[in-house]
């Protein structure tokens, strides 16, 4: 890999059933003894599953155009033959497929639609009001399926604010 190079993504851990299990991932994290090491590795492969180049040559090119991020991510993983435990995080501009990976992840109307949130990530009994509104700002957002014990992980979590796109640049999932 070049020198200077910071990537962004996220490491995982499959169950055997091949889902995301962040419970083994800790398990991974927590071991120090080599022999429990060696144990967990071979039990639960890591995968790091990359979003974003973020540096090249130790500069930044977060200001870049995300499709030259994205080409450059590519043609790393082309270019040094990268297979897993390196996997690039899928993308796509066809309709059709973006709403397919949306009703995975986020089944029926909104996804957030009727949903209530607790400040204590679902301790104690106080419920936070959710009120849906017309986008002022374009925010990048990760999107997953990750659960723990049926309960999900971070359906959706902030990558960064996109101050160089203004909302109306954004495409839809509309037909």
């Amino acid at each position: 890999m070049p020198s200077g190079l910071v990537l962004d993504g996220e490491l995982l851990v499959l169950n055997s059933d091949g889902v995301m299990d962040f419970g083994a991932l800790q398990r991974r994290a927590a071991a120090t003894a080599p022999r429990t090491v060696r144990t967990l590795a071979r039990a639960y492969p890591a995968y790091l599953v990359a979003f974003d180049v973020l540096q090249v040559d130790g500069r930044s090119i977060m200001a870049a155009p995300w499709e030259r991020r994205r080409a450059l991510l590519e043609s790393l993983f082309a270019d040094h033959a990268l297979a897993p435990p390196w996997t690039p995080c899928p993308s796509t501009r066809d309709l059709a497929v973006a709403r397919e990976w949306l009703a995975t992840a986020a089944p029926g109307a909104h996804p957030w639609q009727g949903a209530r949130f607790s400040p204590g990530w679902g301790r104690g009994g106080e419920v936070l009001d959710m009120t849906l509104v017309a986008p002022e700002r374009v925010a990048e957002v990760s999107v997953d399926t990750a659960q723990n014990r049926g309960v999900w992980r971070h359906p959706v979590r902030l990558v960064r604010l996109r101050l160089d796109m203004p909302p109306d640049d954004v495409e839809t999932f509309r037909a």
